[in-house]
C-alpha cells in the first residue's frame, strides 16, 4: 500500500555511528535507487494525492522524525541530488535550546558501549538498586507478558525492555533520575554531546524554502503521548505548530507520531487543529485513517538491499 519510508540518524563515511540504524549517504543514496526514483513522489505531490484518496500502490514518499543536525548535513544533500523533496516531522523545544534527552542517552550507549547489551546490564544494575529486587523481577515478567514493541523487529528484546521500563514502569522524572546517576558516574559531558544534534530555525527556512514539508512531532518529544491527558496533549501539538508557522510561515497539515504513540484523544486534537495526514511508525494498522499512514524503518530496505 501507499506508505512512507522513515529514517532517523546518518552518520559521515568511516565514523562511528552515535545511534543504532544510522546510515552513511552512500547508503541513503542505495535505498532511494533501490525503491526507485519513479516510486518516489515529491513530498508535495504524496500530500495532495492523499488528501484527495489518490494514492497508488506502489507511491511511496521519503520522512524524516526528530530535527536532527545529521539529516540536514549528510541526507539533504542526497535528496537535492535526485531532486526529491520529503517531509520534515520536527519536534520544537531543542530549537529554543533545551536538551532532548533521548538522543543523549542513545550518544551514550552507542559511543561508551560495545553493544546495547553491554550498557543494558549497566542499567538494570542501576536499575535494581534503585529499587528492591522484587521489584524489578516483577516489572520483568510484566514486560515478558507485555509482548511491547514485538512488532518493531528491529529492537532487540534488551532495547525493548528498555523502552518497556523507560514508558511504561517509570516516570518520566524516575527514568531521568537513574539516567542521569549513570551518566554522571561516567562523567559525560552534556553540553557537548548536545552542540551539534539538532537543527536550528535557519535549517528550517532553508528546507522550507526547497519545497520540502515541515510538519508537526509534538514539542517536547514525549515517548508516550497516549499516556499524557488531552491537555497536555494539545499544548504538545498546538507549541509545536505555533514554532513551526513562526519559523516558515506556512501552517503545517502534516504529522508523525512520536515513537508511535498516540490515542483516539490525540486524532481528535490533530484534527482540531487541521492536521489533514499523518504517520504511524510501522505497518501494523492497515485499515488506517488520513492521520494513520503506515511507514516501514528504512532498516527494513537495507536488509532486502543485504
Amino acid at each position: 500500500m501507499p506508505h512512507g519510508i522513515m529514517f532517523h540518524h546518518f552518520h559521515h563515511e568511516g565514523h562511528k555511528p552515535y545511534a543504532n540504524g544510522s546510515i552513511t549517504s552512500s547508503e541513503f543514496q542505495q535505498i532511494i535507487e533501490y525503491i526507485g526514483l519513479e516510486n518516489i513522489l515529491p513530498a508535495n505531490v504524496w500530500l495532495e494525492k492523499a488528501i484527495n484518496n489518490e494514492l497508488c500502490e506502489k507511491e511511496v514518499c521519503i520522512t524524516f522524525d526528530d530535527s536532527l543536525k545529521c539529516q540536514m548535513e549528510i541526507a539533504y544533500p542526497v535528496l537535492q541530488k535526485f531532486g526529491i523533496s520529503a517531509f520534515w516531522f520536527v519536534f520544537s523545544s531543542v530549537f529554543n535550546g533545551k536538551v532532548n534527552y533521548l538522543d543523549i542517552y542513545k550518544y551514550f550507549y552507542n559511543m561508551y558501549f560495545s553493544d546495547f547489551d553491554e550498557f543494558y546490564e549497566v542499567f538494570k544494575k542501576y536499575l535494581i538498586e534503585s529499587k528492591t529486587d522484587n521489584w524489578y523481577k516483577k516489572n520483568f515478567k510484566k514486560f515478558l507478558k507485555s509482548n511491547y514493541l514485538i512488532e518493531f523487529d528491529l529492537y532487540s528484546e534488551k532495547e525493548r525492555e528498555f523502552r518497556f521500563y523507560r514508558d511504561k514502569v517509570f516516570s518520566s522524572k524516575e527514568f531521568s533520575a537513574i539516567m542521569e546517576n549513570i551518566l554522571s558516574d561516567y562523567n559525560v559531558d552534556i553540553n557537548s554531546i548536545s552542540k551539534n544534534l539538532w537543527m536550528n530555525n535557519r535549517d528550517l527556512e532553508i528546507l522550507n524554502s526547497n519545497d520540502q514539508i515541515i510538519g508537526l512531532h509534538s514539542f517536547n518529544h514525549p515517548t508516550n503521548m497516549a499516556q499524557l491527558d488531552i491537555k497536555k496533549q494539545q499544548q504538545e501539538y498546538m507549541q509545536n505548530k505555533k514554532h513551526i508557522l513562526s519559523v516558515t510561515s506556512k501552517v503545517p497539515i502534516t504529522v508523525s507520531h512520536p515513537c508511535g504513540s498516540y490515542d483516539y484523544s490525540t486524532l481528535e486534537i490533530l484534527d482540531q487543529l487541521e492536521i489533514k495526514i499523518g504517520f504511524r511508525s510501522n505497518f501494523e494498522k492497515l485499515n488506517h485513517s488520513s492521520l494513520e499512514f503506515p511507514r516501514v524503518d528504512h532498516s527494513h530496505i537495507l536488509l532486502e538491499l543485504h
